[in-house]
């Protein structure tokens, strides 16, 4: 998401959504299937020309719900009120539609990476048996040196979670995040080493 979406984004979320070009279909949407939408991009993938609709929503559960209504016929019945409502208009192009969704939560976290990050180091720099901290949007994983550290590390979880939510709750003037969102994890860089053959692309995946 680019600093224009987000701003855009952000304003619709504390001001509400106004004059938006696809104004009529999140409203639609917010009474079909009880969901809020806070900005919707259109763009034309090429060479196919395919249309794309992404939605962003505020939070990665709001992105869960949307996408169980979209399987459930949902996704038929978005693309035909984009087709019955926009097809008229020159700039949309609605032969094939595809929908995608984002969760604005994920950005609001990304703007918070240089602080996390400083945070890690100094969690990093007061536990000498802690190897790395791995972060991926509001799962951190805490490496050991050595497996048979983990049961020691693991008692400064509620710390941990309570550390890492204190900085990204300074940001949330929305009150997207809760504690319970925090998802803390424990590994060794010996089970890294020896289960992932030290590749983090494997250990990823």
């Amino acid at each position: 998401m680019n600093k224009k979406l987000f701003d855009e984004t952000y304003q619709n979320i504390k001001n509400g959504v106004r004059n938006h070009e696809f104004i009529s279909l999140i409203n639609w949407i917010k009474t079909e299937f009880n969901i809020d939408v806070y900005n919707i991009t259109y763009e034309i993938i090429l060479p196919d020309k395919l249309s794309r609709l992404n939605f962003i929503l505020k939070t990665t559960e709001d992105i869960a719900k949307f996408r169980e209504n979209l399987s459930n016929y949902g996704n038929e019945r978005v693309v035909t009120f984009f087709r019955e409502h926009y097809s008229a208009l020159n700039n949309y192009t609605t032969k094939e539609v595809h929908i995608t969704c984002e969760p604005f939560d994920k950005y609001l976290v990304d703007k918070l990476s240089t602080k996390l990050a400083k945070l890690v180091r100094e969690i990093v720099d007061n536990h000498n048996e802690i190897w790395t901290i791995k972060q991926m949007n509001l799962s951190f994983t805490c490496f050991t040196y050595k497996q048979n550290q983990i049961n020691h590390l693991s008692s400064y979880s509620s710390q941990f979670r309570k550390l890492f939510f204190d900085v990204i709750k300074s940001k949330d003037e929305f009150d997207i995040f809760s504690i319970n969102k925090i998802h803390l994890f424990f590994d060794s860089k010996e089970n890294f080493d020896k289960k992932y053959q030290g590749n983090w692309r494997n250990y990823f995946n």
